[in-house]
């Protein structure tokens, strides 16, 4: 496995003495990924063995991805490392002893070489709130923000596990 920083972003690394291979697929697709990589002799194919072209951007690597795998392949002794765009940190606990609600801190990275624009955006169970739900997010090229929601379970919650979804949607801000 290959952590992508994503739930909806997926690999797997194979490698050997002369090449690695990562196999790429998003269950929530379209979607695409940015990667650093220390040699620009990648390639890319698709699911049917098709060579893609390779798309820098910024200096990453842009790979568009959808249900379908994609296969990146490079030389064993090369570097290739995600660059999530969203990430939590750190990831809480709601203890309804001390408190109804959580702050959650997002941060997001703009590591593309242009203006990113779009709404950060937060769904939640049935039941449960955030303030705000959603926010604006203007960046520009290399950049990193931290954003904070505040997250409220629905009055019945039991100790659980409940899964929070923030999302990154370019081109919107309102």
């Amino acid at each position: 496995q290959w952590d992508c920083g994503s739930d909806n972003l997926h690999a797997c690394r194979f490698a050997d003495k002369r090449k690695q291979a990562i196999v790429l697929w998003s269950p929530l697709a379209p979607n695409s990924l940015l990667i650093s990589t220390d040699t620009p002799a990648i390639r890319l194919y698709d699911f049917a063995g098709n060579q893609i072209p390779a798309v820098f951007e910024g200096g990453l690597l842009k790979v568009s991805l959808s249900t379908a795998p994609i296969y990146l392949e490079l030389p064993a002794s090369r570097k290739a490392t995600p660059h999530p765009i969203l990430s939590l940190s750190p990831l809480p606990e709601v203890d309804p002893e001390k408190s109804r609600s959580v702050l959650m801190n997002v941060r997001v990275h703009n590591p593309s070489g242009r203006d990113v624009q779009g709404r950060l955006s937060v769904s939640l169970p049935e039941g449960w709130n955030a303030t705000p739900s959603s926010m604006a997010v203007k960046m520009p090229p290399g950049t990193r923000r931290e954003s904070a929601f505040t997250i409220v379970p629905a009055p019945n919650y039991a100790e659980s596990v409940a899964k929070l979804r923030f999302e990154l949607k370019e081109g919107t801000t309102h």
